[in-house]
Formats: structure tokens, C-alpha cells, sequence
């Protein structure tokens, strides 16, 4: 580990190590952007939810991140990236649909619980099929306009 974390270094601000067996890292990986996808798509449906209670984004959006509801996506995607609508973090949709769609196989095949990674996986593969090369952070106005389900 320590010969590598130099090179690892240049790759991303923060190296853990996280076991000796191979595929753990890959795991931790799949776990983060499942859950980074889940939160995503959660806050996108309660925003419009909100939204539709007369409640305005920026209102939530200060609520929630002093609140139990505080993720990435209501403490940086909503306000950095969708209220002023540029929609524009530079990955694509294919990015988080392939991370999902390896966690839904990986967690299925160790007989894990996967009622959530399933839905998850469909909206992911949806928004790909209807916006190919989308930006991950339209899932706001996918939703928002009917594309899941």
C-alpha cells in the first residue's frame, strides 16, 4: 500500500486502505455510488413533493441540511448543480448506471437484500435508455418530468 499511494494520491484526495483481500476496494466503490444514486434519486421525488406543497428549494434545501435528511445531495448536487439548473458535474448517467448495475449483480449473487438497489438500478437504466450521455445530475429533471418508472 504504501508503494502505491503515491500514484493512488495523484487519483483522489483521500486513500484508504480497506482490506487484503482483492475486491474490496471495488466494493466500497460500488457501495458509495449505490448510495450516492439512492440519495440522489430520493431527494430528487421529495423535492418535487415539496415543490408541489407551494415549499420553494431553497427553503428545503436549509431545512434538510440541518436536519436527519442531510446528504451530498441536499448539501451540494441541489444547490451547487440543479437550483441554478446547469446540471453540470461532467460525469454522464452511463457512469452511475454501470456502478449500480454491478452492485445490483454483486449484492444478488451474495443473497444480500437488494428491494432498494433493484429500484434504484431501473431508474438509473431508464434515464440511460431516454437521455444516453445525460449528465447524472438531470436524474432531478428525469424524475421530475415522469421518466422513472
Amino acid at each position: 500500500m504504501e508503494q502505491v499511494r503515491p500514484a493512488m494520491g495523484s487519483m483522489g484526495r483521500k486513500v484508504f486502505h480497506v482490506g487484503e483481500e482483492p475486491g474490496q476496494a471495488q466494493a466500497i466503490k460500488l457501495i458509495n455510488n449505490f448510495l450516492f444514486s439512492a440519495s440522489l434519486i430520493a431527494v430528487s421525488e421529495a423535492m418535487i413533493y415539496g415543490l408541489n406543497q407551494n415549499l420553494d428549494m431553497k427553503s428545503i434545501l436549509e431545512v434538510l441540511n440541518v436536519s436527519s435528511g442531510q446528504n451530498v445531495a441536499t448539501s451540494y448536487v441541489f444547490p451547487t448543480l440543479i437550483e441554478p439548473e446547469t446540471y453540470d458535474v461532467g460525469a454522464t448517467i452511463e457512469i452511475l448506471a454501470k456502478d449500480v448495475a454491478v452492485y445490483v449483480d454483486e449484492v444478488r449473487n451474495g443473497n444480500s437484500p437488494n428491494a432498494v438497489g433493484t429500484v434504484v438500478n431501473k431508474i438509473c437504466v431508464d434515464m440511460e435508455k431516454e437521455i444516453p450521455g445525460a449528465d447524472w445530475t438531470r436524474m432531478y429533471p428525469f424524475i421530475r418530468d415522469g421518466g422513472e418508472g
